[in-house]
């Protein structure tokens, strides 16, 4: 008959108690149903050697996330309704894309004569197209008559 050794395990004190290593808590077993009944039991385990040892606590979350992680990848509908999913979005997208709207026009004017000379108004359309013949400001090197010249200075 073996003997049970007492262990002090992180402060929580001396009791009975058997270690299990995290090999125990691998399925084994081939077939799909042991398998099931397996990680069954691995969870059983885990809940029951992490209630021993609240620091351990950790393997037991470890566990249930990566069964759940695993079922998740390993549904097939799951996987097919999320590509779908993705692949409508990517299409509605295309078609439902924030385009700015850009509202402008073409005007042109002709200056045809420059004699009225400098003043305050603005060409405006339509009524200002064509025979508009003032200007809004003038550089002291330009003169503005019938012809617009440029005086040259030397510098």
């Amino acid at each position: 008959m073996q003997s049970r050794r007492k262990l002090n395990i992180d402060g929580i004190g001396r009791k009975e108690t058997r270690i299990y290593s995290r090999k125990s808590f691998d399925c084994q077993n081939k077939s799909s149903e042991s398998r099931a009944f397996g990680k069954k039991l691995n969870i059983f385990r885990a809940k029951l050697f992490s209630a021993n040892y609240p620091n351990l606590r950790l393997l037991d979350l470890k566990i249930r996330l990566r069964i759940r992680i695993r079922r998740f990848i390993r549904n097939n509908w799951l996987r097919k309704a999320t590509i779908v999913f993705i692949i409508l979005i990517l299409i509605s997208s295309i078609f439902t894309q924030n385009t700015p709207i850009i509202q402008s026009a073409t005007y042109t004017f002709v200056q045809t004569d420059w004699t009225v000379g400098q003043t305050a108004n603005t060409a405006a359309h339509p009524g200002d197209q064509t025979g508009w013949d003032e200007y809004s400001a003038n550089d002291a090197d330009i003169s503005a008559t019938t012809e617009v010249t440029i005086n040259s200075t030397a510098g």
